[in-house]
């Protein structure tokens, strides 16, 4: 396991905004990826501990699985307001949230674009 990635894999509740049509409201989320149709607002992790999205650095989806068990699956890398990484993973098929890592250097996460 890298040193720069913290594992946490749990569910999360998470606020989220979700965008129909373009316009300039960001929702205190600065997107370095372009507009998205669903941004994450803040989430909430079972310690307690809640965690305000300052940045969306990345999104990328993943297909996993095959056939009637496939699903796509999210990820989205963002910065909080206290200057932490997460790497964030919404499920499409099981409509639920999870937060898989801590990122804990700012080197090890790609440039967006």
């Amino acid at each position: 396991m890298s040193e720069n990635k913290v594992p946490i894999n749990e569910p999360i509740n998470v606020s989220v905004s979700y965008k129909s049509f373009k316009d300039g409201k960001t929702f205190g989320v600065k997107s370095l990826v372009g507009p998205r149709k669903m941004i994450p607002i803040s989430f909430r992790r079972k310690n307690g501990d809640e965690h305000t999205v300052s940045q969306l650095r990345t999104t990328r989806p993943f297909r996993k699985g095959k056939g009637e068990q496939a699903t796509t699956q999210i990820h989205y890398i963002v910065r909080t307001t206290d200057d932490r990484y997460f790497d964030l993973m919404y499920d499409i098929k099981k409509v639920e949230w999870r937060v898989l890592y801590e990122l804990d250097d700012q080197m090890m996460i790609e440039a967006p674009g």
